[in-house]
């Protein structure tokens, strides 16, 4: 038990770092193209290209989704990206439901950070125990919105409910302390991308897909030089970039069918 509440405490902690890059600093709406960046306005061919469905017989042009898999890997908000795109708000959450589901996969491991944080265990039985045992308790507690929303809203002085898990499970306090910690990042980042509404989902899965979403976009994040307006460098397409992330998440979306 001692090892997996040390395991939980560092994965939370580390990942702690990256998160409040993006849920402490909320970025403006008014974010520019590549092209519109580098001041190369597209010309007729280009325009005819980025019209055409970004997979066969969809809706969606390949501009529309080179922009949204941009403003997902920048952390955006949801109605952000619709207003920039002429899209609906559920075409908008649908694609990046399917943008977050490619986060998941090996390809994208680096972003997430998940293997890296479980660095020093070298039995992959424990391994995988430590994993399971951090999604299943955090995961746990992180379901019970209820619970947040309270503590949020003022209506409860204490940041563990009477029924918190996380106590029992993990037993240090300071474990619990950076369980709680990474679960109210995780919340915070997901208001702001005004992305709500997940109820019938497996609590467990859910909040893994929440944790590696929250981390790939942090890392990407630290990982660009940012313009004065909130843009992520067009010129900047290093390994963990925003831009880099984008053109793999894109690709990924338009292999997928």
């Amino acid at each position: 038990m001692a090892d997996r509440a040390s395991a939980v405490k560092r994965l939370a902690e580390s990942s702690n770092q990256f998160w409040k890059m993006v849920v402490d600093k909320p970025l403006g709406s008014n974010i520019l193209s590549g092209q519109e960046l580098k001041g190369r306005p597209l010309n007729d061919r280009m325009r005819a290209l980025l019209d055409r469905p970004l997979r066969p017989n969809g809706k969606i042009t390949i501009q529309q989704g080179v922009r949204l898999s941009y403003n997902f890997a920048l952390g955006l908000p949801l109605a952000s990206s619709a207003e920039a795109t002429g899209l609906s708000r559920k075409s908008v959450r649908e694609m990046s439901v399917e943008f977050r589901e490619h986060l998941t996969q090996p390809a994208f491991n680096e972003w997430h950070r998940s293997n890296v944080l479980l660095v020093g265990i070298t039995d992959p039985e424990q391994e995988a125990l430590i994993r399971t045992t951090f999604f299943d308790v955090l995961g746990e507690c992180h379901g019970n919105e209820t619970c947040y929303r309270n503590y949020r809203l003022g209506n409860r002085k204490a940041r563990l409910c009477r029924k918190c898990p996380l106590p029992a499970k993990l037993k240090h306090a300071e474990t619990v302390t950076a369980a709680t910690e990474a679960i109210d990042l995780i919340h915070r980042f997901y208001e702001g991308l005004g992305w709500r509404g997940e109820g019938g989902r497996d609590p467990v899965q859910l909040f893994r897909r929440r944790f590696i979403h929250t981390s790939a976009i942090a890392t990407a994040r630290a990982n660009t030089r940012m313009l004065p307006n909130g843009a992520a460098d067009p010129r900047d397409s290093g390994f963990l970039s925003v831009n880099t992330l984008a053109r793999k998440l894109v690709n990924a979306f338009c292999e997928g069918e």
